[in-house]
Protein backbone atom coordinates (compact mmCIF):
# COMPACT_ATOMS: atom_id res chain seq x y z
CA UNK A 1 0.00 0.00 0.00
CA UNK A 2 2.46 2.35 0.72
CA UNK A 3 4.49 1.83 -2.78
CA UNK A 4 1.25 2.76 -3.91
CA UNK A 5 0.80 5.79 -2.57
CA UNK A 6 4.22 6.66 -3.53
CA UNK A 7 3.44 6.03 -6.87
CA UNK A 8 0.64 8.27 -6.81
CA UNK A 9 2.33 11.48 -5.06
CA UNK A 10 5.43 10.99 -7.57
CA UNK A 11 2.62 11.07 -10.36
CA UNK A 12 0.79 14.56 -9.02
CA UNK A 13 4.67 16.17 -8.81
CA UNK A 14 5.19 15.45 -12.14
CA UNK A 15 2.54 16.40 -13.55
CA UNK A 16 2.27 19.97 -11.41
CA UNK A 17 6.48 20.07 -12.54
CA UNK A 18 5.21 19.75 -16.36
CA UNK A 19 2.63 22.27 -15.44
CA UNK A 20 5.35 24.65 -14.59
CA UNK A 21 5.10 24.44 -10.95
CA UNK A 22 8.61 24.80 -9.54
CA UNK A 23 9.90 22.16 -6.89
CA UNK A 24 10.15 24.64 -4.18
CA UNK A 25 6.22 26.16 -4.80
CA UNK A 26 4.96 22.30 -4.33
CA UNK A 27 6.89 21.76 -1.67
CA UNK A 28 5.28 24.77 0.37
CA UNK A 29 1.94 23.50 -1.11
CA UNK A 30 1.76 20.20 0.52
CA UNK A 31 4.26 20.76 3.50
CA UNK A 32 6.68 18.58 2.44
CA UNK A 33 10.76 19.55 2.02
CA UNK A 34 11.87 19.97 -1.61
CA UNK A 35 14.25 17.12 -1.24
CA UNK A 36 11.50 14.53 -0.68
CA UNK A 37 10.13 15.63 -3.84
CA UNK A 38 13.26 15.69 -5.84
CA UNK A 39 13.99 12.47 -4.16
CA UNK A 40 10.21 10.74 -5.58
CA UNK A 41 10.38 12.29 -8.64
CA UNK A 42 14.75 10.98 -9.33
CA UNK A 43 13.66 7.34 -9.00
CA UNK A 44 11.45 8.00 -11.67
Amino acid sequence: IEQGSENNRKEMYQTMVDKGFSISSIASIFSVSEESIERLLMKA
